[in-house]
């Protein structure tokens, strides 16, 4: 016998303003003072010097040409190169835009934007090889997808609204319709053990949260 658990998180079916994906806008001077806190100075002190590590890291503006650089005949070979790009992508777009808004740094703020805009201008989120197989995604591009949502909640108001619009375009081309044929359409499964679907449809479905409630009838 199997049994599975499903926990569902009913939020108001109309979201009020950002952020709302793991923490509202009031729960901010709560963060705050976390960030203050003296027991928490470690975790503290460890995001922001991996925030200002992650700045430093190297330009990702042509991190998509990278990708369009890759083996189409052959994965592996490749892979070091992609996921050095997209995880430095990650890394700075997550951690600095969580400083940003907790501690209201503007080096760190510009850092994640500028990060943020790169990331969603790349034509893929996933190896040339996938396309070249029949495949749409790959789960690095739902790792992604999660923390481009982040950057996206947390920094709403320092985007443009082409801006915006330039983020939402691309978790719903590079996450939620590659997701969406990979598993639905195609219904494919590559393992019982496999951690794809879950890094996948997960980083699909809050890339699906964080925008559902801005998109225009343009979109």
């Amino acid at each position: 016998l199997v049994s599975t658990f499903v926990r569902l998180v009913v939020r108001p079916q109309k979201a009020d303003g950002h952020p709302r994906l793991f923490f509202s806008a009031s729960d901010r001077q709560k963060l705050v003072e976390r960030a203050r806190n003296p027991k928490l100075l470690a975790l503290w002190t460890y995001l922001q010097t991996t925030a200002k590590t992650a700045r430093a890291s190297g330009e990702l503006v042509h991190g998509g040409d990278v990708f369009e650089m890759l083996d189409k005949e052959y994965l592996l070979p490749s892979l070091l190169a992609y996921f050095d790009v997209l995880n430095r992508a990650r890394s700075r777009i997550a951690y600095n835009s969580f400083e940003a808004y907790v501690a209201n740094s503007e080096e760190a703020r510009l850092a994640a934007k500028a990060a943020l805009l790169s990331v969603a201008r790349w034509g893929r989120w996933e190896p040339p090889w996938f396309k070249a197989h029949g495949q749409h995604t790959y789960y690095p591009a739902g790792l992604l997808a999660a923390d481009v949502a982040f950057g996206y909640d947390l920094l709403y108001e320092d985007l443009s609204s082409t801006e915006r619009a330039v983020v939402r375009q691309a978790l719903i081309e590079k996450s939620i319709i590659p997701t969406f044929k990979e598993y639905v359409v195609d219904n494919r499964l590559m393992a019982n053990t496999s951690n794809w679907i879950a890094h996948t449809v997960g980083g699909a479905l809050i890339a699906a949260a964080s925008i559902s409630d801005d998109l225009s009838e343009m979109e």
